[in-house]
């Protein structure tokens, strides 16, 4: 947030290059409290003096300065945060004593830096705001509420010395989210048919512009302060996670006014595959169905594959986790307010997200629980994170065993074929719900519950000579064909966020290259052979019939990895077996044996190694027939976790691959493939 003038003032958010995407965080958690934030990232443009803007932002305008840290940013010696940190320290001497100009912040369990302040003070001395852990929300909460004594102390003098008494804000716009409208008027809006009724408001149709709904609020008492914190929240997001939010949420994007009354608000419509059709209109898909054996009354709604259920509450886990960071308080949690599709990969959508709320601060509509999804704890008091933590507990718990009463406490009958690591956690976290408040699972328990965690080492080949530069290629052959069972495109996903997140490793760049190819009846090339750093999203789009050959896609691979080897040979590099992963999620309708045979045969210089997995019903044997090393059924270690042991230890550079998955280890070596007269 620019303040170009400086008039207002503002939080300095002091961080090492490490620390940015904790920095991200934190900057929009201030400014969605309408604290303005100066950082380098934003407030300097090229061809400015970096120090003397600096000097300026810190000694002239800065209210507040935020030195931030982590383990990771205090282990570098040389950083701009040790010029801006001398800076912020001779300011801090001008200051009283029981001024709180400068304030530490930590990232994680680290030590904050010594440095001498005057007065027999140093900055370890002053009390960090430690936003970690599981009490990461309420420390943001009370950092917020600092800053805005600071800024209140501030403005008081202002108004004081220039004899004013209360700010007056702009008048609304009219117009359909025109610009950086965060109100607009009643008028503006031609409404339609009514879609829907809650506890809160009812939802119309908006015929001037039909991707969006009006909630027109039942309560006359609205907090409409409370509700554009929520809408600057989004907008300060950045834009992948504001569209992430986006996907998942019915976030409020507009105060709706008449006069001066906030009377409503505007919010996107619930995408189409969120719902189904019947003879009455489009109806929402509720987690509700989840939570039931199917009906016969429930026509027209496909209960999704066991898999498709652990990837839907996983994706509710990370929501919570997501808002929970940020210190943003769902409320009122139930099945009747969050939805869920199954397509190319499942996911969901949260609705009454108007009636979220910072921790500490009030929510803008009056706040209440579902019967049947009740904290029995909550005693009367508004709904805060730990009873978020136990309504969490019933929508894993309740979806997982189809069980719509179940509550923690009871026995939980998990659904068959759970894996057994899944279940055992989730039971443990399920039953650790019925503690007291403070001890109940966070969201990134629940998260990581719902991790299958195998042990994986992996091991490199010694390099031939110390100059040599080496390359293994690494080929995902992804079933795309439409199953029962889902598709295998969810565990692709992840395997490719694993990528993206090793492309930071400068190491890796010409060490690992990956390619995509698909496959249903034909296959072909979602993603040629390429580095690490030039992968920046996922490469498959959609499914493409119900057929499925495994010829094809065997073809496919030696075709490529004969092309692709003989052309880096050709470019001097030092050239490792290459590793395919090989991912389906149903039998095969071919007669495959042929191609396979041909691509693993062992006289062929260039054959791969494969780890084969079975997302669905390929079949256990057919699959152990495919994996020449390694084969694993849905629920074991995931394609991105082997990914990521093979690319992390290929860092370490060490004597050959080992995969370790219990009970069984698997050991294979990685040979470089012999020179010859022709490549």
């Amino acid at each position: 947030m620019n303040d170009p003038d400086g008039a207002s003032g503002h939080a300095f958010l002091s961080y090492a290059r490490a620390d940015a995407h904790h920095a991200d965080r934190l900057q929009r958690a201030l400014e969605a409290a309408g604290i303005l934030v100066w950082r380098d990232t934003v407030d300097l443009w090229p061809g400015q003096d970096w120090e003397s803007n600096i000097r300026r932002a810190i000694t002239d305008n800065a209210l507040v300065f935020l030195a931030c840290f982590s383990r990771q940013s205090t282990s570098v010696s040389k950083s701009y945060q040790n010029e801006e940190l001398l800076l912020a320290i001779d300011q801090l001497r001008q200051h009283s004593p029981d001024d709180s100009w400068l304030i530490p912040v930590r990232f994680d369990e680290c030590e904050i830096p010594y440095r001498e302040l005057g007065g027999g003070r140093t900055l370890g001395s002053i009390q960090p705001a430690d936003l970690f852990g599981a009490e990461a929300g309420r420390a943001t909460e009370q950092l917020i509420a600092a800053i805005h004594r600071v800024l209140d102390r501030h403005r008081a003098g202002v108004l004081a010395a220039e004899g004013l008494g209360a700010a007056v804000g702009p008048a609304p716009r009219t117009g359909i989210l025109h610009g950086d409208a965060l109100e607009m008027g009643r008028s503006s809006l031609r409404c339609g048919a009514q879609l829907g009724e809650g506890a809160r408001g009812r939802v119309f149709e908006v015929l001037n512009k039909q991707e969006y709904v009006y909630k027109e609020y039942i309560s006359r008492s609205v907090n409409g302060d409370a509700l554009a914190e929520l809408i600057r929240y989004r907008r300060m997001l950045p834009k992948e996670q504001r569209v992430s939010l986006d996907l998942r949420t019915s976030w409020p994007l507009a105060r709706v006014l008449d006069g001066s009354r906030v009377v409503g608000s505007l919010m996107s419509r619930i995408p189409g595959d969120f719902c189904i059709a019947t003879a009455s209109g489009e109806k929402p898909v509720y987690l509700t169905y989840l939570c039931y054996s199917p009906r016969r009354a429930w026509q027209g709604i496909d209960l999704p594959p066991l898999a498709d259920r652990i990837e839907i509450v996983t994706q509710i886990v990370n929501l919570f986790c997501s808002l929970h960071q940020d210190a943003l308080v769902i409320g009122d949690v139930s099945g009747q307010n969050i939805l869920w599709a199954c397509g190319t990969v499942p996911r969901i959508f949260l609705l009454g997200c108007d009636s979220l709320r910072r921790t500490g601060r009030p929510s803008a509509l009056q706040e209440g629980e579902t019967p049947d999804w009740q904290d029995p704890l909550l005693g009367g008091r508004a709904p805060d994170m730990a009873s978020d933590r136990y309504k969490l507990a019933l929508a894993v718990g309740r979806t997982l065993a189809q069980h719509p009463r179940v509550r923690p406490g009871q026995r939980l009958d998990l659904l068959d074929g759970i894996p057994p690591q899944i279940a055992g956690k989730v039971s443990d976290c399920f039953a650790g719900a019925a503690d007291g408040p403070a001890d109940r699972p966070t969201a990134e328990d629940w998260a990581d519950a719902l991790t299958v965690r195998s042990s994986v080492r992996v091991r490199w080949p010694q390099q031939n000579h110390v100059n040599e530069t080496r390359t293994m290629p690494v080929y995902v052959a992804c079933d795309v064909s439409e199953s029962p069972d889902g598709t295998a495109i969810g565990p692709i996903q992840e395997l490719v966020d694993a990528v993206i997140n090793l492309s930071w490793f400068p190491q890796l760049m010409d060490t690992l290259r990956i390619s995509i190819v698909t496959f249903a009846s034909d296959a072909a090339v979602a993603l040629p052979l390429s580095e690490l750093d030039t992968i920046s999203g996922f490469p498959i789009s959609e499914v493409r019939g119900s057929a499925r050959h495994y010829g094809s896609v065997f073809r496919l691979l030696k075709s490529r990895i004969e092309a692709d080897v003989t052309q880096l040979a050709s470019e001097g590099y030092a050239v490792m077996q290459p590793l395919v992963f090989f991912i389906s999620s149903g039998p095969p309708a071919d007669d495959w044996l042929p191609s396979y045979r041909e691509l693993t045969e062992p006289t062929w210089r260039k054959c791969p190694k494969i780890l084969a997995w079975s997302t669905g019903d390929a079949g256990e044997a057919r699959i152990r027939e495919i994996g020449t090393v390694g084969a694993f059924e849905f629920g074991t270690i995931s394609p991105a976790d082997a990914f990521m042991a093979v690319g992390i230890s290929g860092i370490s550079s060490l004597s050959e691959i080992k995969i370790e998955v219990e009970p069984t280890d698997l050991s294979f070596s990685l040979d470089y493939i012999e020179d010859g007269d022709e490549w």
